[in-house]
């Protein structure tokens, strides 16, 4: 579900307006990008759960140390 409009990339590239649904089978590479001006928010709904679970902590914490790194400088 996307509030604002976004774009889903997948072997095609989908225009998903406001409140619109994409949906991504398994196995299909795939990437969302902001398309307008303004914030888009994303909620994805992983199902079953399991290994990939894993890869969003894993983001978290890489993306924390270089957001550390960009107010503390370079060390």
């Amino acid at each position: 579900m996307t509030l604002g409009r976004s774009r889903c990339v997948g072997g095609e590239v989908v225009l998903a307006q406001e409140s619109s649904y994409v949906v991504k089978p398994r196995g299909v590479p795939h990437a969302f990008f902001n398309a307008g001006p303004g914030t888009v928010r994303v909620m994805e709904i992983l199902t079953p759960g399991g290994e990939f679970e894993g890869c969003f902590d894993e983001y978290e914490e890489i993306v924390s140390q270089e957001m550390s790194s960009e107010e503390h400088g370079p060390r």
